[in-house]
């Protein structure tokens, strides 16, 4: 376990300072300034609010996994903001509440740190839900309702009144991905990390994938050698790494999970069968050594109980691999499906392997680095005209771009004669290691992030690289870099003129960073305008939200305040958690209000959005189904003492809070 203190943290050390604690309609005080006369609607914002041991001193994975904690801002004009928190109580985390250190279920069912996930051997993977957070709505009533999303579990709908889980969506339609050779009640979910909702066509769409087992096998069995033979294994990995010569990053990779999925081989070697950890083992990591690939599936929801799938082919019908991380966009004919390599699994779990060794690290981190910067972008079309519900199958039209993306967003909803006009980022690590803040060796602390205007060609499948344009910056290796905020229109007709980016600037190699955020015009890809922090000032988020009435002298994605959520000191006896309000026609001359109270405490923010206003549930949700879904599930068990257990277990602390 590594411990991070401030000495070594690139970031504020108020990040390991997030508050858990909930609250209700508290208002935010006024610092400085005045609160606009004209906003309205409220904001979302997801963040990262740690584990149940998170304590002090946090553990180097503790970062990025965390539960989620969704904060609720109600725009008030000419009074305040008023804030509500809440955590994100799925049935996997009262199942880990139940299974922490000292409990009678600690021994054989408690949840542990594998990378960015929590895993339990016989429970399965938690539901974090700490990722995007999307509105949408049905039918006549757009009223706003809410989804919140993780990358290894079932998106959930949550009550935007309350802030309390509703129902999960498509209960018994996803498509799991075993870690293990018994049935558990929490399999893990793999899906998409940025998925997408039209709001015209009233449709949320998402890809489901079928990990294949090669690729467990190989990041489980690195991880229990880390735990019950370190020395060994620092030894074997040695041996490893010293033979790789004049290898290309992507026959290394492949290497690399050959040589972890093989390390069950040696186990009887080192009398592994007689050890008491064989059967959590058994049960965890044992797979076939198939390198068959994923399978992938594309989910449309318009409201149904039950979701909508096709399996995703090739031009020639062959499946699509499923590996890598996925972002979804869509226009009025097409939805754009980006998949960004398969190198994401195994290589955030290897930057986690041995943190303390500097020799393994740097060697994961720049083949990790290399890999991105080598790998292409996959990108699949698929015309919205061929998901009738008879098929079963769809076929993709791909695009290779030769560079790695990371989110993306069309800037148009009209694609006239086929052409798509996408915005995306780029030289972007879809998931950020806890190794990311570490100081290091490396010459790559310092990059460049391009900010990517690409044009795509739907009717031949073409990428028009001579129409893309680039916007490049100076930034860390942080997705609160890249990530980018935009005004979207509800209107057919809707076209993005400007996003605002977060940033991080820095002059030369000695300097310190500083934040800033950037209005682009996206039309020009030039800069518009820009506002620096100052260097005690940590930018976390930023949002867009719209005035009340239109000016027509501004384009609408300038007609509206940037609120701005900024930690504003490194040192965690004194820092502070405020809300900057940007007017977006004049960036530069800084903020026109701040607000804060000493209570109002935010991590990681992992997504944000802004709604006009909410859909208020007149009655809650029957749970019924998906208790008996978790009660089918357990019934599957075949080991019987586990399967009394597990039932007791729910009994006991999960049934009782739905």
């Amino acid at each position: 376990m590594l411990n991070l203190n401030k000495s070594e943290v690139m970031y504020p050390q108020s990040l390991f300072d997030t508050s858990r604690k909930e609250f209700n309609y508290i208002a935010l005080r006024v610092k400085e300034g005045k609160i606009p006369t004209d906003w309205y609607g409220l904001m979302f914002v997801n963040s990262l609010a740690g584990n149940f041991t998170w304590q002090g001193d946090c553990p180097s994975n503790a970062l990025l996994n965390s539960n989620g904690m969704i904060l609720k801002l109600e725009l008030l004009a000419n009074k305040s903001a008023e804030f509500s928190t809440a955590l994100m109580r799925t049935p996997c985390f009262y199942a880990e509440e139940a299974t922490l250190q000292g409990s009678i279920w600690d021994r054989f069912y408690r949840f542990t740190p594998l990378s960015n996930l929590r895993v339990s051997i016989k429970l399965g993977v938690r539901n974090q839900l700490n990722g995007a957070i999307i509105p949408f709505w049905f039918g006549q009533n757009k009223q706003a309702r809410l989804m919140v999303t993780f990358p290894a579990g079932a998106p959930f709908e949550i009550n935007p009144s309350l802030l309390e889980l509703r129902e999960m969506i498509g209960v018994g339609s996803w498509h799991e991905s075993p870690v293990g050779e018994e049935e558990q009640p929490f399999p893990a979910v793999l899906n998409a990390l940025q998925p997408v909702f039209d709001p015209i066509a009233q449709e949320f769409f998402t890809v489901n994938v079928a990990e294949s087992s090669r690729m467990l096998s190989a990041v489980t069995a690195a991880f229990h050698w880390r735990e019950y033979y370190p020395q060994v294994l620092k030894e074997h990995l040695s041996q490893f790494i010293q033979q790789q010569v004049n290898v290309s990053p992507c026959s290394l990779f492949d290497q690399l999970v050959d040589f972890f999925a093989s390390l069950k081989e040696k186990l009887p070697s080192l009398n592994f069968f007689r050890s008491s950890s064989f059967k959590k083992w058994r049960l965890f990591a044992k797979g076939k050594d198939s390198a068959s690939l994923s399978k992938a599936y594309l989910f449309r929801w318009k409201g149904e109980s039950a979701l909508k799938q096709w399996q995703l082919l090739d031009e020639q019908g062959n499946p699509i691999s499923g590996n890598g991380i996925w972002r979804l966009a869509c226009t009025k004919d097409y939805l754009i499906l980006s998949c960004t390599g398969c190198y994401s699994l195994l290589g955030e779990c290897l930057l986690s392997l041995f943190p303390e060794e500097e020799s393994f690290r740097s060697f994961f981190e720049s083949l990790r680095l290399e890999l991105l910067n080598s790998q292409a972008t996959h990108i699949y079309l698929v015309c919205r005209k061929q998901l009738h519900e008879k098929n079963k199958q769809v076929r993709t039209l791909p695009i290779i771009v030769p560079e790695c993306l990371g989110n993306l967003t069309a800037l148009a909803y009209d694609n006239p004669n086929g052409i798509i006009t996408l915005l995306a980022t780029s030289s972007h690590q879809p998931f950020v290691s806890p190794q990311w803040f570490l100081p290091s060796k490396s010459q790559h602390q310092i990059r460049h992030i391009k900010i990517k205007q690409m044009v795509l060609d739907a009717l031949t499948g073409e990428y028009l690289a001579q129409e893309s344009r680039y916007f490049p910056f100076s930034a860390m290796q942080s997705p609160l870099i890249d990530a980018f905020t935009y005004f979207q229109s509800l209107s057919a007709n809707y076209s993005i003129t400007h996003v605002y980016l977060k940033g991080c600037s820095q002059e030369n190699a000695i300097s310190q960073q500083r934040s800033c955020v950037i209005c682009l015009n996206v039309q020009a890809m030039e800069a518009e305008e820009i506002y620096f922090f100052e260097q005690n000032i940590h930018l976390w988020s930023i949002q867009f939200v719209p005035r009340r009435l239109a000016n027509t002298a501004l384009p609408p994605t300038k007609n509206g305040y940037l609120l701005a959520i900024v930690k504003t000191s490194s040192d965690s006896s004194s820092y502070c958690t405020e809300i900057w309000v940007f007017d977006a026609a004049h960036l530069s001359k800084g903020p026109i209000c701040k607000l804060f109270h000493p209570d109002f405490s935010l991590g990681w923010v992992t997504s944000s959005v802004w709604v006009e206003e909410l859909f208020t549930p007149s009655s809650p949700a029957s749970d019924q189904k998906l208790m008996q879904f978790y009660h089918d599930k357990i019934a599957k068990i075949r080991h019987k003492v586990t399967r009394q257990d597990i039932s007791l277990l729910f009994k006991q602390h999960v049934y009782p809070n739905f």
